[in-house]
Formats: C-alpha cells, structure tokens, sequence
C-alpha cells in the first residue's frame, strides 16, 4: 500500500510515511491533527496498547491540536455471546460475519 502511495504524483515528497506500531512509534515535529481512521484503534487490543497511543499522539500535537479518532461503537444488543450472519451468497462462495462478545 505505501508503494502504490508513493507512486501517486507528489506521494513520496509531500507527505511522509512511517511504519511501526502506531501506539509507538517514534516520528518527527508537532500536528496540527492525528487522525486514527476506520476503526483502526481497535487493532491495539488491549486498554494498555490504547494508553500506550494515545501518550504518543499527544506527545506530537500542537498545543491547539486535536487527535481524532473514528470508530464505531458495536450494538451489544445484537449479539448475546455471538452471532453468526450470511452477508454475501454466490454460486461458488458464502460469506459470513461472525461477532464474539467476551464479557
């Protein structure tokens, strides 16, 4: 993916790149905005790692800086301890989404 990134026109000098883990990695300057995307907070798995990033994000803001993160919140209602749905069918395949709540 950062190949294909770096390839766009202006992708490899305009906006760098750094690859670690993101709950703390080290990377250079103050921003002006952290955007954690797509739910990727949920990757750390434990409130540790979570605390772990959000000290790093902070350590890299400016003073006016805000660190965003999207995500969604699951529906627990949905699910007791697990749930199993069909979200795509075709002649040759099936696909299922299964959810695990572990209290």
């Amino acid at each position: 993916m950062v190949v294909r990134f770096q390839k766009k026109p202006g992708g490899n000098a305009a906006i760098p790149v750094t690859i670690g883990d993101f709950a703390e990695v080290a990377v250079d300057g103050e921003y002006d905005l952290i955007y954690l995307v797509a739910n990727t907070i949920y990757n750390l798995t434990t409130q540790d790692e979570q605390v772990r990033c959000f000290r790093n994000m902070a350590q890299h803001l400016t003073n006016k800086g805000l660190f965003l993160v999207k995500a969604f919140i699951p529906d627990l209602a949905a699910f007791s301890n697990s749930n199993v749905r069909t979200t795509r069918v075709t002649i040759d395949s099936k696909t299922l989404e299964t959810l695990v709540h572990n209290h």
